[in-house]
């Protein structure tokens, strides 16, 4: 997965994709902030658990990440959103005079 920053549009990266019948990418809207609460956890499960390590199967594989979850889910931490709603708002108001100027025409 990947956001709309704009490296990620990149034509060497675009050619890459063409190139390797085995990468598939999906880009998520700019307003799916929360995706990257999910980025976050799989960055901590590479980091922590499946780096430099070995699976002789995909149940091994199924198994540690399990845990990991498990782990994670033992011991929450809060995560406080520290931005502002009306910056959103403000966000979410320009998308749509965008998009009502593009449908008009």
């Amino acid at each position: 997965m990947r956001d709309n920053y704009a490296t990620h549009k990149h034509d060497n990266v675009e050619a890459l994709q063409l190139r390797d019948s085995r990468i598939h990418v999906d880009s998520i809207p700019t307003s799916a902030s929360w995706i990257n609460m999910v980025e976050r956890l799989f960055r901590e499960l590479r980091g922590n658990r499946i780096k430099r390590s070995d699976f002789h199967s995909e149940v091994d594989l199924e198994v540690v990440i399990a845990d990991h979850i498990k782990r994670h889910h033992a011991k929450p931490k809060l995560f406080i959103w520290s931005g502002r709603a009306s910056k959103k708002l403000e966000k979410v108001t320009r998308g749509r005079k965008s998009l009502d100027k593009s449908q008009s025409v």
